[in-house]
């Protein structure tokens, strides 16, 4: 049997993860990227998970790094990114770090991106303000198509920059329910929440996509009023009539523990 040469004979050791959580507000999206390998968590909105490193058992060992992408002096003055008209520019400061830096992570780290749908918003902020805004065409018309096109080659910049990771990486987003008015009929399958034709393939990107659910149930005294509720936080991993899932591990049940250790197959083992 002939081994082209440089070719991976034990896949095992050189795989990371990777994958998308989409799930509602609440759902405990980023308390489960933490749970993942040493996070380096990069953040576009202040963060508030003291409480969650404190309480919760299963993190409390856990010290991430953080990349505040939210914050103007770390934007203009460490990343020297400078800014797009009055705007500082959060989203290229990222792409450029993501192609540059991210490659450094190791396979005992997880790369975290929290979350999508701010970085989105970061770039959108740059896009459709001046100085990029009009574009012209050759002919001096503006090319009303053009912001779109960017948004497009931005997704694709990052997704691509993130598939170069030797880290795992955990991407999270935000999730859109298109429902009829009246009846709260779901018109379409339940999406990750992004404009603009990108979200067509965004999937394509992830070995793994899954969406994050909170399940509650209540807890009844013997005469049957609720007294308290149960909480479970887990990951779908198989698709269903209002959400297309993408996994990895054929024989993993479609609801998981929404939290690294559930996964039966990681570098570790």
């Amino acid at each position: 049997m002939y081994t082209p040469p440089h070719a991976l004979t034990d896949v095992s050791s050189y795989a990371n993860i990777i994958v998308g959580i989409q799930g509602p507000p609440g759902s405990g999206k980023t308390t489960s990227a933490l749970s993942f390998p040493n996070p380096v968590i990069a953040l576009f909105e202040r963060p508030d998970f003291r409480g969650v490193l404190q309480d919760l058992p299963h993190l409390k060992d856990v010290k991430p790094i953080v990349l505040p992408f939210y914050d103007a002096d770390f934007i203009l003055n460490k990343l020297k990114q400078p800014k797009s008209g009055d705007q500082f520019d959060s989203a290229n400061a990222f792409v450029k770090w993501v192609q540059t830096e991210s490659i450094k992570l190791t396979q005992e780290q997880t790369l975290v991106i929290d979350n999508w749908t701010r970085l989105q918003e970061q770039f959108d902020k740059v896009n459709w303000s001046a100085p990029l805004y009009p574009t012209y065409s050759r002919k001096g018309e503006i090319d009303d198509f053009a912001p779109w096109a960017r948004k497009i080659d931005f997704a694709e910049a990052v997704s691509n920059a993130l598939l170069q990771c030797k880290c795992n990486v955990v991407v999270i987003f935000h999730e859109v329910q298109e429902r009829e008015q009246g009846t709260g009929r779901l018109l379409d399958k339940i999406q990750p929440l992004m404009q603009g034709k990108f979200v067509a393939k965004l999937k394509s990107y992830y070995p793994n996509f899954f969406r994050q659910r909170c399940i509650i149930t209540p807890i009844k005294d013997k005469e049957g009023k609720i007294i308290d509720e149960k909480r479970e936080y887990v990951w779908q991993t198989k698709g269903s009539l209002d959400f297309d899932a993408k996994c990895s591990w054929p024989n993993l049940p479609a609801l998981i523990p929404a939290t690294y250790q559930s996964l039966t197959f990681s570098p570790k083992q």
